[in-house]
């Protein structure tokens, strides 16, 4: 029987009947047989392209037959043509692995990104419905992989490859403007990086040295979560990622995280570091020693969202605020190293007395006699912690203070301003925190929550302030015992009330000179006003309030100037301990910035032979704390400030256009309707 070999297959036929056809008569016959030998080699055969036909060269049926395909008649020089005969394709099924694994682990979509790796790389297409396991994703090498699957792309999906191909080279010419490339993280630039994870490249491969686990870019997509507050959908296009990959990358890292560094820094009882981390400001101001610690709580709130849960709805619910909220309780040393958070939802007083239950493991650092800083809202709590735990417990009281009450609440304000810098750099640097709370996610926030605390522990920067003035706590501890003689002259004389024996002088512009004529009252400097309110809080506050009554015309000063015939003229201060030769008293009128309807009024009393912060000889306000002496409330200094100061430095009113946004009706407009 006769035989022929094939040019094509190299194959040789000798069945009966097979028919064969000169390559003479194939159009494009060399590009043809080369094509043909591809498709061969894809399945394991090693056959030789040729470089020229041999006269009378012939083919099998069926290599003649493939010959007629219009893939097989193509030069694949062309780009936008892809040779199909080299490509292999995957599974496309949502219930099995595109590779065909046998051993389905947690199936995802297959991400963009290794679509296109498994089709540049690899010569593999994967469509847009394929699944993958997770366990996959992000592995080196994919040959073991993709060598167990044997499908050719067909004819009919050339369309396909070519479409995944454009958008491989379009993502590769947007790829350094809108997409971090997530296995390349170091790529970035430090500014852009500061920007996007908090940390820069040196603190953030720091962070990476304490997990076990996880890999960088699991970090990093992390923070970047905690940073920007973005949905995993943005993330997803951030990193080029799908959506899933997102959100396995963050729990990763999250469970890393809290298992390994959140340990390290948070709570692990090591009370020679919260001893470590007292202030020379806390320190004199307390009278703490050296084996003694001091300690600041408050809680913070993060807004959640309304829940079909009924239940949870109930837990979450503030009364106060009137919405669903979480509400941990956090701890720090008076430089702003934290202890906790402690997860709560009720108010103040009460999760206080139940951290030291609930997590007495973790508040065990706080020994007896250690100081305790609260604000107001803890006063419940007070007689808990001094009888039951044997704490110094420091809380500003309620109402108008006595002056001895007010200093001493000036002391805790001192310190306690503290726990509000913390809050404050824990949502600037974490914005995730500073926005309401996903359902979905409620339950994972508060370990995000820790390891945000220990990232701020890792890298802290201790909370001072009065840096340039370092004797502000002497002067503070010298002054405690200091009465407020003003107030009992202006008690005693009514001079709140009485109207008789005040000039007015009304501050409607900054050109005051007729009005500075009259009072003669003394420039100062910001360095005076800073040792008169002991602090700058005062001195910030002051021009706001000044705006907001020269913005409604109201900003009246009254010079004391009584009638001989006025009772008020029988006033001697010397009877009152106040020495001063050439007595000058202002009073001014202020409203509350807290309540409409409440308003204070202000005394200062200058003595006009004295220059600089000796002039302002006694002041006191009928505000809650306008009768201390350490220091001066914001009242007092909104006036001295602008007497003294503003006015001949210029007023810069913080946001002025905040006040055109929304439209105010007047009373006599609400009333005339």
């Amino acid at each position: 029987m006769s035989s022929a070999t094939c040019l094509g297959c190299e194959e040789q036929k000798r069945r009966k009947g097979e028919k064969f056809y000169f390559v003479d008569n194939i159009p494009n016959p060399l590009l043809v047989i080369n094509n043909l030998r591809q498709t061969y080699n894809a399945k394991k055969r090693k056959l030789v392209e040729v470089s020229n036909i041999p006269p009378k060269s012939k083919v099998c049926h069926k290599c003649y037959k493939l010959s007629k395909k219009p893939c097989l008649s193509m030069s694949h020089s062309d780009p936008n043509v892809p040779d199909l005969s080299i490509y292999r394709k995957g599974n496309n099924c949502h219930l099995g692995c595109t590779f065909g694994c046998k051993d389905i682990e947690n199936l995802i979509s297959v991400p963009n990104m290794i679509r296109h790796e498994l089709l540049m790389n690899y010569k593999f297409l994967a469509k847009r419905d394929a699944r993958m396991c997770s366990k996959h994703v992000g592995i080196t090498n994919y040959w073991p992989l993709v060598k167990q699957v044997s499908q050719e792309v067909s004819a009919e999906e050339q369309k396909m490859v070519s479409d995944l191909m454009y958008e491989y080279y379009q993502q590769l010419k947007n790829n350094d403007k809108l997409v971090f490339n997530i296995d390349k993280i170091d790529s970035i630039d430090d500014e852009t990086f500061k920007t996007w994870f908090s940390y820069d490249k040196e603190e953030f491969h720091q962070i990476c040295s304490f997990t076990k686990t996880c890999e960088p870019k699991h970090v990093a997509v992390f923070l970047c979560k905690l940073r920007t507050a973005l949905s995993n959908t943005q993330l997803a296009f951030l990193f080029g990622v799908c959506e899933r990959t997102i959100a396995n990358h963050m729990n990763l890292a999250r469970k890393d995280l809290h298992n390994n560094l959140v340990p390290k820094f948070i709570n692990y009882n090591d009370r020679s570091v919260l001893i470590a981390h007292n202030t020379p400001m806390a320190k004199t101001l307390f009278d703490i020693p050296d084996d003694k610690a001091c300690s600041i709580f408050d809680a913070t709130y993060r807004l959640a969202q309304k829940s079909k849960n009924y239940a949870g709805q109930k837990q979450l619910w503030s009364e106060q605020k009137k919405m669903p909220l979480v509400k941990p309780m956090v701890g720090c040393s008076p430089d702003g190293w934290v202890l906790g958070p402690f997860d709560a939802t009720h108010n103040d007083a009460t999760i206080l007395k139940d951290c030291f239950s609930r997590y007495s493991d973790k508040m065990s650092i706080i020994h007896e006699n250690d100081i305790v800083l609260l604000d107001r809202g803890f006063r419940d709590v007070v007689n808990f912690l001094t009888t039951n735990k044997k704490l110094h417990v420091y809380c500003p009281g309620l109402g108008q203070l006595d002056t001895i009450e007010a200093n001493t609440s000036r002391f805790v304000t001192k310190c306690r301003w503290v726990i509000e810098q913390v809050f404050g750099r824990l949502k600037k640097k974490f914005k995730i925190f500073s926005v309401p709370a996903h359902n979905a996610t409620l339950a994972d926030d508060y370990e995000s929550l820790l390891i945000a605390f220990a990232l701020l522990n890792l890298f802290h920067k201790p909370i001072l302030s009065d840096q340039s003035h370092e004797d502000i706590a002497h002067i503070m501890k010298s002054r405690v015992n200091v009465p407020n003689r003003l107030k009992v002259v202006a008690q005693e004389f009514n001079l709140s009330q009485v109207k008789s024996p005040y000039l007015e002088l009304e501050y409607r512009a900054i050109d005051n000179e007729e009005n500075n004529r009259q009072l003669q009252f003394p420039q100062l400097t910001m360095d005076d006003l800073y040792y008169l309110s002991l602090g700058p809080y005062q001195i910030r506050n002051a021009i706001s309030y000044y705006a907001e009554h020269q913005k409604e015309g109201i900003f009246l000063v009254r010079k004391f100037e009584p009638n001989p015939r006025h009772p008020t003229a029988a006033l001697v201060y010397a009877r009152y301990g106040i020495s001063v030769e050439n007595p000058l008293l202002v009073k001014a009128y202020m409203k509350s910035r807290y309540r409409s309807g409440k308003h204070h009024h202000i005394f200062v009393l200058i003595d006009k032979t004295k220059t600089g912060r000796d002039s302002v000889t006694e002041y006191y306000c009928t505000c809650e704390s306008g009768a201390r002496t350490v220091g001066c409330c914001s009242h007092v200094m909104t006036i001295v400030w602008f007497l003294g100061y503003g006015q001949y430095h210029g007023i810069h009113v913080p946001n002025p256009d905040i006040c055109n946004i929304s439209i105010t009706i007047s009373k006599e407009q609400n009333q005339g309707n």
